[in-house]
């Protein structure tokens, strides 16, 4: 037996008590910051990724005259791994959709703070002056140390949530149809519902996650190869391109899915039933960069399929905790909404 089974095996058993560790331990870091002003809770923050865009999502409390703000979505990615554990434990290991789903976003969150770490570090000097660093940088030891801490901790989040993510969602079984007379597939195809959730559900997480890396990466480059704002912009959305290129490209090569297809109960396949390569999801993710693409599927098959030759399709899925996902989500709705009628700096 490898040692990627070996890792892939032992960390897939304990998945819940990792889960639990890794939320709850962020949650601690956010008390011992808010009510303690501890940089302790720094390095207890077992999820050291950026999903907040701005004041509107960081909730601030007013703490001894002082504001202190912490990130509202990463709180509930927490929760989320928290939850999704207690619900994959009660049901003997059936039900991982939450877990599924919170993983699949530490993966690609982790890929982008471990990119952005030897920006931080080649330019450390360019961010003093731009005195905008996406986390204070002081030239001595202890930033050393911060960034190697950072860049271990981030390795491991990535590793686990691999194994997790190619373990659960590769086996994952597809759904039949009952009969294949006059059908296209012998399994049942993606409603065209579905498509459109999928598209907004990705671009939402791949946003939110990529966007603290790209608003200080073209400032960077404006700022140091004395690009106009606009040029540096263009350049921006360009390295976008080819971001949300490498997204959807790895994701469904990997693990045959995307983050929201997880919520969906889907999974790419082939229509031909042969083995998928990656020219084979790298075609379909190129064409995805086709403008009008998105509304192809709402009235014909959409041309990242058909070009491609492939599919998305239904799998099984337990999902007997149906209210509890509603009321999570509901939950963070109201707080964003509640955060940004009384955030102080909005």
């Amino acid at each position: 037996m490898s040692i990627f089974e070996k890792n892939s095996k032992w960390v897939v058993k304990n998945i819940a008590w990792i889960a639990i560790l890794i939320g709850g331990f962020k949650i601690l870091s956010n008390i011992i910051y808010i009510f303690f002003n501890s940089k302790l809770g720094y390095y207890l923050d077992f999820i050291p990724i950026d999903l907040a865009l701005g004041n509107w999502f960081f909730m601030y409390l007013n703490i001894n005259n002082e504001f202190r703000g912490f990130d509202l979505l990463t709180l509930f990615l927490s929760f989320a791994l928290i939850i999704g554990a207690i619900i994959y434990e009660r049901t003997n290991t059936r039900e991982n959709k939450l877990l599924n789903f919170s993983f699949a976003v530490l993966f690609i969150g982790t890929i982008f703070k471990i990119c952005q770490q030897p920006i931080e570090i080649v330019f450390i000097n360019q961010f003093d002056k731009m005195n905008e660093s996406i986390f204070y940088i002081e030239q001595n030891m202890h930033f050393w140390f911060n960034q190697i801490y950072q860049l271990i901790l981030n390795l491991i989040l990535f590793f686990i949530s691999y194994y997790v993510l190619k373990q659960w969602n590769n086996k994952k079984q597809l759904l039949q149809t009952e009969t294949n007379i006059n059908q296209e597939s012998d399994y049942i195809i993606s409603k065209k519902w579905k498509r459109v959730v999928h598209l907004i559900i990705d671009l939402t997480i791949y946003f939110f996650i990529s966007f603290m890396f790209f608003n200080k990466l073209i400032q960077l480059i404006s700022t140091k190869l004395h690009f106009h704002e606009s040029l540096g912009r263009y350049f921006g959305i360009a390295l976008m391109l080819v971001f949300t290129l490498a997204y959807y490209t790895f994701f469904e090569y990997l693990f045959k899915i995307t983050p929201a297809k997880i919520i969906t109960h889907s999974k790419v396949i082939s229509k031909t039933n042969e083995n998928l390569n990656i020219k084979s999801f790298l075609k379909r993710s190129l064409i995805r960069l086709i403008p009008f693409n998105p509304f192809s599927y709402l009235f014909i098959e959409g041309w990242h399929d058909g070009l491609s030759n492939t599919t998305v399709v239904d799998v099984k899925e337990e999902s007997s905790y149906k209210i509890v996902y509603w009321l999570l989500f509901i939950l963070l709705i109201a707080s964003i909404v509640f955060n940004i009628l009384f955030n102080p700096f909005v």
